[in-house]
């Protein structure tokens, strides 16, 4: 499978793939703290032929989105436990007779997970994953450029939609789906801003192009991050009532308690969560730009 058009993307892709591979070398060799780069290098992937489909050999597109969704799936079972031990471990309402037994498994469930995400990785599927996706990045597309303008807006007017279907009710699942469609929009917006994205401020002149798709990768990831938060609560939520059921050593009233604290603060959070130039009937995410420069 091959980028046929657009430079841009093909380097995008390049660079993700490459995340990929180096992560699960090292996620391989034991370190853990590889699992949540390496997943998002497939999240970026997966958006990329979603949102860039046209650009791509469709032949190849859906079997490598259902490979790349599996492994994301192997990496999650590791990655949701890493980021509710951070959850957990930063709360000042915690004593310790409910954060002590609760890192204690989750402590437990990620050294399991961990062990079998790494037989995983071992298995000819991941092997075989990796040496197409290489492949895949070894034949540049000749054009230098394509009009990226129409699946960007496209990927905006999915975000809307989501987003304003979810409303502000207590729906996780839409709210959810609206995250992800931030997601797209922000990788989107990452493919023409390019190695912009990784610059500090105060920022350089930049081509007009390049200002407004960082500004757009800004905006996006600040609503990606509260609505992540929102989902990062139910996580941890539903983590509780699960917990309290299975795992004796985790005192249950307390349990409960949190998990009823947590339910009440996602609310609050969904309400705090920043829409900005994101309605039904908008095209694009709105705001200011970097500084920019034709």
């Amino acid at each position: 499978m091959t980028v046929l058009a657009d430079r841009r993307v093909a380097a995008y892709w390049a660079r993700q793939v490459g995340a990929f591979e180096a992560g699960t070398a090292r996620v391989l060799a034991g370190d853990l703290t590889a699992v949540h780069p390496t997943r998002v290098s497939v999240r970026r992937m997966r958006s990329t032929l979603r949102t860039f489909a046209p650009l791509f050999d469709a032949r190849a597109v859906e079997r490598v989105d259902h490979e790349l969704e599996w492994i994301a799936a192997e990496l999650g079972t590791v990655r949701d436990r890493e980021v509710l031990i951070g959850m957990f471990s930063a709360r000042q309402d915690l004593d310790g007779e409910l954060l002590g037994p609760l890192l204690q498994v989750l402590a437990e469930e990620v050294e399991h997970h961990g062990a079998r995400l790494r037989e995983v990785l071992a298995e000819d599927r991941t092997r075989l994953l990796v040496e197409h996706l290489r492949t895949t990045v070894d034949d540049p597309p000749t054009a230098a450029a394509v009009d990226l303008a129409p699946y960007r807006g496209s990927a905006r007017r999915i975000l809307a939609k989501r987003l304003c279907r979810a409303g502000v009710e207590d729906e996780p699942e839409r709210m959810h789906s609206a995250r992800k469609a931030a997601k797209r929009v922000r990788y989107a917006a990452e493919v023409v801003a390019g190695d912009a994205v990784s610059l500090a401020e105060p920022l350089p002149p930049l081509a007009v192009e390049v200002a407004e798709a960082l500004a757009e990768v800004r905006r996006a990831e600040r609503l990606q991050d509260g609505l992540g938060h929102c989902q990062d609560l139910v996580v941890a939520r539903d983590y509780l009532l699960h917990v309290n059921g299975e795992h004796p050593v985790v005192p249950s009233r307390p349990a409960l308690l949190l998990a009823r604290t947590l339910a009440d603060e996602r609310l609050a959070s969904l309400v705090a969560v920043d829409r900005t130039g994101v309605c039904c009937e908008s095209d694009a995410l709105v705001g200011a730009a970097p500084s920019a420069t034709a």
